[in-house]
C-alpha cells in the first residue's frame, strides 16, 4: 500500500502513523515520547528526523528501518507469533483505543485462570466441530 521510493520520508513517517491507527500527532507524538510540533515538522518536511528518532520509531512500532529511511521494502517488520499478541496488546492498551468491547475482552482474558483457559479451549474445538457437519 505504501511500498516503493515514490513517498518522501515525511510521506513514509505520516503513513506509519495512520497504519497505527494514531489519528492526531498528539498521540503518536506521545507515544514515542516526543512533541506533536516536532512530529508536525517531520511530517511536513520541515525537519529531517535524527537517527535517534528514526530507531525510536522502528522499535516501538515494528517498523522496517530500511522501508523507512528509502522506501524499500515493507513499511513493517514481519512479527513472530509472541511479537503479534505483544504488538495487539500495547494497540489496545493505548488511551486513544476506544474500542471498549475489546479492552474488556483483552481484560477478561488477561485474567483467565489455568482451569478457565482449559474450558475455553474444550468449548473453542467443540465450536469447530460442529460448524463443520
Amino acid at each position: 500500500m505504501y511500498g516503493g521510493g515514490f513517498l518522501e520520508l515525511k510521506d513514509r513517517i505520516r503513513a506509519v502513523r495512520k497504519a497505527k491507527s494514531f489519528r492526531s500527532q498528539s498521540k503518536f507524538a506521545e507515544f514515542l515520547g516526543t512533541t506533536r510540533p516536532a512530529i508536525a515538522k517531520y511530517e511536513s518536511g520541515d525537519v529531517t528526523p535524527n537517527d535517534i528518532f528514526i530507531q525510536l520509531l522502528c522499535t516501538k512500532l515494528n517498523v522496517n528501518e530500511e522501508w523507512i529511511r528509502t522506501g524499500d521494502g515493507e513499511m513493517f517488520e514481519a512479527l513472530d507469533r509472541d511479537g503479534t499478541i505483544i504488538a495487539w496488546a500495547a494497540k489496545v492498551a493505548r488511551d486513544d483505543f476506544d474500542n471498549e468491547f475489546i479492552k474488556k475482552f483483552a481484560i477478561m482474558m488477561a485474567t483467565l485462570t489455568e482451569k478457565e483457559w482449559k474450558l475455553l479451549e474444550t468449548k473453542m474445538c467443540w465450536l469447530v466441530e460442529s460448524k463443520k457437519d
